[in-house]
């Protein structure tokens, strides 16, 4: 993802380690940035800004440019590219604000708003009895688990399949046909 004025790019490095045995393991993943307006070769460096993160899962960057909202297994993190620090995240539980009793949400794929004081993330919402209202929404909040609400529905909506105006044919039948004359010119 493009950093500050557009002229570095961050992402997450995983290094792999491989032991005498010939196994190969996962090391801790570190942030890295480059130059945006250079080629990089096999051998090239990128500029490490900090590492020990958990198979990190999603990057979102802060309207300033400069900070990265980092998450991995271990956890949320705000990394400062410039001065090279990560600070954890810490929340408190949340929970789905129609179930403050149930289990905590699950936090996944977060993304920082573009004012930089909220995050929207998909959370898991248990409600305990294996249907109604379990699932995976989306939620927004501060930045310090306050003022969370859900911002999507827990009824499903179905959504009709995309009609095709030139046949009339949704989707799903053009699919069925295309399968049907694959199997047919297989034959």
């Amino acid at each position: 993802m493009f950093l500050g004025d557009g002229t570095r790019v961050c992402f997450a490095h995983v290094e792999h380690v491989t032991h005498q045995h010939g196994e190969e393991d996962l090391a801790a993943t570190s942030l890295q940035v480059v130059d945006a307006a250079k080629s990089y070769w096999a051998n090239d460096p990128s500029d490490e800004i900090v590492g020990g993160f958990v198979n990190v899962r999603r990057l979102s960057v802060f309207p300033d440019g400069i900070r990265v909202l980092v998450a991995d297994d271990s956890g949320l993190w705000i990394v400062d590219v410039d001065t090279r620090t990560r600070t954890a995240l810490s929340l408190p539980e949340l929970h789905d604000p129609d179930l403050p009793d149930g289990p905590p949400l699950t936090i996944r794929e977060p993304v920082v708003s573009p004012d930089g004081n909220r995050f929207a993330f998909s959370g898991y919402r248990d409600a305990g009895d294996g249907e109604e209202g379990t699932g995976w929404y989306i939620y927004v909040c501060n930045l310090d688990g306050s003022d969370l609400r859900r911002v999507t529905p827990l009824e499903d909506e179905p959504v009709p399949p995309y009609v095709f105006p030139e046949s009339g044919k949704s989707a799903f039948d053009v699919a069925r046909e295309i399968a049907a004359e694959r199997m047919n010119a297989d034959r």
